[in-house]
């Protein structure tokens, strides 16, 4: 996968981690992909393709259906190898071949997403205006046409991937896969404490602020069932 640099993801991403919220970390990513494999991603490109060959002739019904569509179908592989690559593109640091499908869900309604994203972003946009709502979804749209995309979401494993660190609180990560555009646009944001390894000021979070899944202290990534 190719990183595409493009000047208003980058100073959108660069505007949500320096937002400064005294007991709150952010981390985001806004990073667009080509899906043209090079190098390193067409060998892994085609050792998924094989493992994938593998698994079904050896459980064919096993695999008949998963969030990208059955995997008998060579564009669903492709789907699935495309959202494996692009997780490794962006965290260099782990490996995702390996990835189940009960780690991703496909998201069929982008409004329900935009709001829900809305709802978790309410003080960053008081901090940052409210116009940069307005900026982050027209930009989007502008680069990846959100409503023609097939649209996924990545559920954390809570123990070993980068989006379930010490101290998060809640956590998205969505993938907007233009099919026609060969392009994915990752949408990826944790919010986390800096008293990580200080239970009590996990536990009195400010809720109306932040805390709109009701149960979002004890299930931080509750999230990923609301929007599908």
């Amino acid at each position: 996968m190719k990183f595409l640099d493009i000047e208003c993801l980058s100073e959108l991403q660069r505007k949500l981690n320096d937002l400064e919220l005294t007991d709150y970390r952010v981390r985001c990513q806004l990073e667009a992909y080509s899906c043209k494999p090079a190098g390193f991603d067409k060998k892994l490109s085609k050792s998924l393709e094989q493992r994938l060959l593998e698994q079904l002739e050896a459980s064919p019904r096993a695999f008949q259906a998963s969030p990208v569509g059955s995997l008998e179908d060579q564009s669903a592989r492709k789907t699935l190898i495309n959202l494996i690559c692009t997780l490794n593109a962006a965290h260099q640091d782990y490996d995702f071949s390996s990835l189940q499908l009960s780690r991703l869900k496909r998201v069929q309604d982008v409004h329900a997403l935009q709001q829900h994203v809305d709802s978790l972003f309410e003080r960053f946009y008081r901090q940052l205006g409210i116009e940069f709502r307005q900026f982050l979804w027209e930009n989007i749209g502008q680069i990846i046409r959100p409503e023609e995309c097939e649209i996924y979401s990545y559920i954390p494993d809570y123990e070993s991937d980068p989006y379930s660190s010490c101290g998060a609180l809640w956590s998205f990560c969505y993938f907007f896969y233009h099919k026609n555009m060969k392009k994915i646009l990752l949408f990826a944001c944790t919010l986390s404490t800096r008293l990580a390894d200080d239970s009590e000021s996990v536990n009195s979070m400010d809720e109306e602020d932040f805390g709109k899944e009701s149960s979002g202290l004890e299930a931080p990534f509750a999230m990923f069932e609301t929007v599908i």
